[in-house]
């Protein structure tokens, strides 16, 4: 039979599933094997694309480092622009007050040049793109 990949009760029985065999009992083996097997067909195709897409977000998201107290989301948008079209932005403060500014780029390329520079000086003050360890989340 085909799930929807995206229902909450697949997600629980994919992911919170109980590994250990031995205190499973008997009656519950096979629904266990059936919601811990690999998935197929239209839900392997869902999970491929999930992540694919995931992953694209990931290499095209850069975290920026450096930036003035009084920066703001203008100011880093317009220094991004110059390498490309930004698809969304978000500004915070690390642990011992630091702004710093997570950066999604439409296109990977334009992360992957900024990350390879990796230093830029702008006013006076040296900026640092690096890889995003998490992603920008406007919601």
């Amino acid at each position: 039979s085909v799930m929807d990949p995206g229902s909450k009760d697949m997600g629980r029985k994919m992911w919170n599933v109980q590994r250990s065999w031995e205190s499973v009992p008997e009656e519950q083996e096979e629904e266990l094997a059936a919601a811990t097997a690999e998935p197929k067909g239209v839900q392997a195709e869902y999970f491929r694309r999930f992540k694919e897409a995931e992953e694209d977000k990931r290499l095209r998201t850069v975290h920026i480092a450096g930036l003035a107290k009084e920066a703001t989301e203008e100011d880093v948008r317009l220094l991004c622009k110059q390498f490309g079209e930004v698809e969304a932005l978000r500004m915070d403060k690390d642990n011992d007050g630091e702004c710093f500014a997570l950066v999604e780029f439409k296109e990977r390329g334009s992360a992957q040049v900024v990350k390879r520079q990796e230093k830029y000086l702008v006013e006076e003050r040296v900026l640092i793109f690096t890889e995003a360890k998490t992603m920008v989340d406007t919601t």
